[in-house]
């Protein structure tokens, strides 16, 4: 995928995660939603809303900018 602003990334996955919110069995922890990688490399990845909100944003492996891991 083409890259994107990590801003963009992020405004996206809140856009998702609001509509998720809504959307019947939006809580499910076994139901995943496609968020975009918010290092800006544009890659989906598949979290649950639960893990969504645990991890603070959506990121790959390795992705996170340290600034923002635990």
């Amino acid at each position: 995928m083409d890259p994107v602003s990590p801003e963009l990334a992020r405004a996206l996955n809140e856009q998702i995660a609001l509509l998720a919110r809504k959307l019947a069995g939006g809580d499910d922890p076994e139901y995943r939603y496609a968020f975009t990688c918010e290092s800006g490399c544009g890659d989906i990845v598949s979290l649950s809303l639960v893990e969504y909100k645990a991890a603070g944003g959506a990121w790959l492996d390795g992705h996170k900018p340290a600034e923002l891991s635990d």
